[in-house]
């Protein structure tokens, strides 16, 4: 341990979760998702988008989408934040 840092200090409260955009999302903007995500206490870093989003012939990770890119079913997020964030569920990754 550090000198001058306590146990306290060494907890992390935030985790790195995959979880499924709900499909109240789809079809709006990102910014709205991220928004509500926010309001959560947690960050949300990007989203995995499945294949044939945009063109694509395979899923891949946009990293901090633009606010205006608009959510599709099937989209999964990697969001920062505690276990007691709302879009973290008992069947998130």
């Amino acid at each position: 341990m550090r000198r001058g840092l306590t146990r306290p200090f060494l907890q992390q409260i935030s985790f790195i979760w995959l979880v499924d955009v709900p499909a109240d999302f789809f079809g709006g903007d990102f910014k709205d998702f991220f928004n509500a995500v926010a309001k959560e206490g947690a960050i949300c870093m990007g989203l995995l988008r499945p294949k044939m989003t945009m063109g694509a012939p395979k899923s891949f990770v946009h990293t901090a989408p633009p606010a205006a890119v608009k959510v599709v079913g099937g989209d999964q997020a990697y969001i920062l934040g505690p276990p007691t964030c709302s879009f973290i569920t008992s069947h998130t990754h």
